[in-house]
């Protein structure tokens, strides 16, 4: 990258939406409440590919269904999807802010919940999705996998 290309991400809120708590390449993941989150493009007024990414991981979401270890799907919202707000975060941000490693047994607990997810994810969709790190997030004290893909 040219050192004066410069690339500027102006922020903003749709309604209800009261702070941004994640950024990605193209969406903002915005808190609604304690137990809601907004997944919504960067661009207020979003192209048709930023349209169709939202729109084809909403059908995922509907298609997944209900699952104790999937990230719950609330519905679309404007340009954007209502997901459960994991209350922690991804694994990896949890780590970082916690006080102690966790113990072999939280670990191997950890292990079988993204475990359980993933076969979920598997025995659901038919095409195979990338997944990475940061779609595993911890919601109270249960692990819960997103659906991997776009806009994390």
């Amino acid at each position: 990258m040219s050192p004066d290309l410069e690339i500027e991400i102006i922020d903003y809120y749709p309604p209800g939406v009261t702070d941004i708590i994640a950024s990605s390449f193209s969406c903002f993941l915005g808190r609604i409440d304690d137990s809601t989150v907004l997944k919504y493009p960067h661009d207020k007024s979003p192209d048709i590919k930023d349209q169709a990414r939202i729109h084809i991981e909403a059908q995922i979401y509907t298609i997944l269904g209900d699952h104790d270890r999937i990230i719950k799907f609330k519905g679309v919202e404007g340009t954007g999807i209502r997901l459960e707000y994991a209350t922690y975060g991804s694994v990896a941000q949890y780590l970082r802010k916690a006080k102690a490693s966790p113990t072999t047994s939280q670990r191997l607990t950890w292990a079988q919940q993204a475990a359980e997810g993933m076969a979920y994810l598997v025995s659901s969709i038919a095409t195979p999705m990338p997944t990475t790190s940061s779609s595993t997030e911890i919601s109270t004290s249960n692990l819960r996998t997103s659906k991997g893909g776009t806009c994390h």
